[in-house]
């Protein structure tokens, strides 16, 4: 029942050193012969007179700030990088928490956090065909910890794989669909938008995005469609959208929390960051408010992590970023900075 995706979309690369010439994508997974994994498994990132580093939860610093751009841990795995030509794409990779590069790939455009073992990188082909007349299409590559290409689509890159699956546009047929690992269709293209998987459900919409209900993997309906908008599910909850205004729901599709937020974030650890004009603030999964001290309702709070929010506000450059992270209790934790004198 599966339907093999066109080959001009995807080619299923099995290669042991990597360089794909023809796109100016190269990467070197043999850049550091060691293991992405050791005692850390996760480290919070920082700002530092516009770079990025990365510090361990009692604030010292284990990679200085010499990124323009990165992403948090996953699985034991950062995606870091420094601009490009033109400020359109970056070269750096993937590095550990020791701060060594383990999978370095030149001329991304952006990448996303390993999931089941796999993440996805985007790039621009400055040598395809299409670059003189589309100079934003994008390719895409599925990679494994070991560096190794999985899968290539040209053009059209998909969602992040998740739970198996990808969310992916055909062009044929001008619909959304779900691939597996091996490029094969496991849900047919039939939708007109689809979001990734997440706890065994994705929201996709059949009706020109007027509205969005929740499948399962079979891609039958578990809650209909009748949302405005919607985010995929974490830890029993949902995002989605009634009136410009947001709500929770369960897997069920039953309102848990009314829908009386103008942003709204997904629940982790317990906890969802909202807000309700500018100011901001933590609730708990019944939607009781959560008071930390030390906070400020105009600063925007990050997912609740490791027992941290990240909080984003006024840098003191005269721009708005990460400044530093806040526990429950309101305690702070920042970079300690005179490390970098030393």
């Amino acid at each position: 029942m599966r339907k093999k995706i066109s080959k001009a979309i995807i080619m299923l690369t099995v290669i042991v050193l990597i360089i794909v010439k023809a796109s100016c994508v190269e990467i070197d997974k043999y850049v550091y012969q060691g293991s992405y994994m050791n005692e850390r498994d996760y480290l919070f990132t920082f700002r530092h007179e516009g770079k990025y580093g990365y510090m361990d939860e009692e604030g010292n610093i284990i990679v200085a700030p010499i990124y323009d751009m990165v992403r948090d841990f996953s699985e034991g795995l950062a995606l870091v990088g420094n601009y490009y030509t033109c400020r359109i794409n970056f070269c750096g990779g993937y590095i550990n928490t020791n701060g060594e590069m383990i999978i370095k790939i030149d001329n991304f455009r952006r990448g996303f956090d390993f999931k089941e073992g796999l993440s996805l990188v985007i790039y621009v082909d400055k040598d395809s065909e299409y670059w003189q007349s589309t100079a934003d299409l994008e390719w895409a590559m599925l990679i494994d910890k070991n560096g190794e290409v999985i899968l290539r689509f040209d053009p059209y890159p998909p969602r992040p794989f998740s739970e198996g699956l990808s969310a992916i546009y055909d062009i044929p047929s001008k619909k959304w669909g779900y691939i597996d690992i091996t490029g094969n269709y496991f849900i047919e293209p039939i939708y007109d938008f689809a979001f990734s998987f997440s706890e065994g459900l994705a929201s996709v919409s059949i009706d020109g995005r007027r509205t969005y209900g929740y499948i399962n993997k079979s891609g039958d309906f578990v809650i209909e469609p009748q949302f405005e908008d919607t985010r995929s599910f974490s830890e029993g909850f949902a995002v989605v959208w009634s009136n410009n205004k947001r709500g929770y729901i369960n897997t069920t599709g039953e309102v848990v929390i009314p829908y009386i937020y103008d942003s709204a974030g997904n629940f982790s650890g317990g906890y969802a960051i909202v807000g309700i004009g500018n100011e901001y603030k933590v609730i708990d999964k019944s939607g009781n408010e959560i008071v930390i001290p030390n906070t400020n309702p105009a600063d925007y709070l990050g997912e609740y992590y490791k027992g941290w929010f990240s909080v984003f506000g006024n840098s003191g450059d005269g721009s708005r970023g990460l400044t530093h992270y806040i526990n429950l209790k309101g305690e702070i934790l920042r970079p300690n900075i005179h490390q970098l004198n030393h």
